[in-house]
């Protein structure tokens, strides 16, 4: 029992446990034992709801459980490129840390270096360089760069 819930008996989710940024929840349901990969609207997963809610502590907890950490949402945005996009420095150094592809492009063909750089976020694009993010990839045959 947490804040007086009974995970067992009650209608939270350890999406819904994401979305609220509490680590003490999120870990209480995941001992419950929900399933850290699982999926609900628009392919989210807890780590991608997490991400987007910037919620450091709820991401540290869910990369201690093995996520796949490139799991992508409907839009084919990967956690990190939702970090890099929002400028979530701290998540982009623990999800690059836990093994995050850099180089993977979203369905409007942005990879998480060109996503940072639009958002003018200097500390990302140094990572992502760092961690040999492609500087020339091309979308529809055009040059990024």
């Amino acid at each position: 029992m947490l804040d007086g819930h009974d995970f067992n008996n009650s209608t939270y989710t350890i999406l819904q446990g994401c979305r609220k940024g509490n680590p003490d929840m999120v870990e209480a349901l995941l001992e419950a034992g929900a399933q850290v990969d699982s999926t609900g609207m628009y392919s989210w997963t807890p780590l991608l709801v997490a991400v987007r809610g910037n919620y450091p502590a709820v991401v540290a907890l869910l990369l201690q459980r093995g996520p796949n950490v490139n799991a992508v949402d409907q839009e084919g945005l990967t956690a990190l490129a939702i970090a890099c996009k929002e400028g979530s420095t701290d998540i982009v150094f623990q999800l690059i840390a836990a093994g995050a592809y850099v180089n993977l492009q979203d369905r409007g063909g942005d990879t998480n270096l060109i996503l940072a750089c639009k958002g003018g976020h200097k500390p990302i694009v140094e990572a992502l360089l760092k961690r040999y993010a492609d500087v020339d990839t091309r979308v529809s045959g055009i040059m990024t760069w």
